[in-house]
């Protein structure tokens, strides 16, 4: 089983800094069906993968990659963001300090990819 996670993670990891290197912003499910993580539960499993690869990132100081897959849901005036737990984990890093409001949100996670793509 530890096999499997890691052959994700690292297709993961590798998608993610393909997606930089283009400045590409994809959603869970196209990220999830890319990587070929199995159903039932595959969004779950993506977005725990995920944070797994964000804390790493926080720790190792590296631009956060996971900024890239945002929701299909999560849409405030036509902006796609990041789902709340990537937010609420960068709050306990003390890396997001905004207001919990959509705007101040949209606006960090705009500065995040602008980072990225720079």
């Amino acid at each position: 089983m530890e096999d499997i996670y890691i052959k994700f993670k690292t297709r993961l990891c590798s998608h993610l800094n393909y997606l930089m290197s283009i400045r590409e912003i994809k959603t869970y499910a196209e990220v999830a069906e890319y990587c070929e993580i199995p159903s039932p539960g595959k969004i779950r499993k993506l977005n725990e993968l995920l944070l797994e690869i964000t804390k790493e990132d926080i720790i190792e100081k590296k631009p956060l990659r996971t900024a890239l897959i945002v929701s299909k849901i999560e849409v405030v005036n036509g902006v796609r963001i990041p789902n709340e737990d990537f937010f609420k984990l960068l709050k306990c890093y003390n890396i997001y300090r905004g207001k919990n409001d959509k705007i101040s949100i949209i606006n960090f996670h705009k500065r995040l990819i602008e980072n990225l793509f720079i």
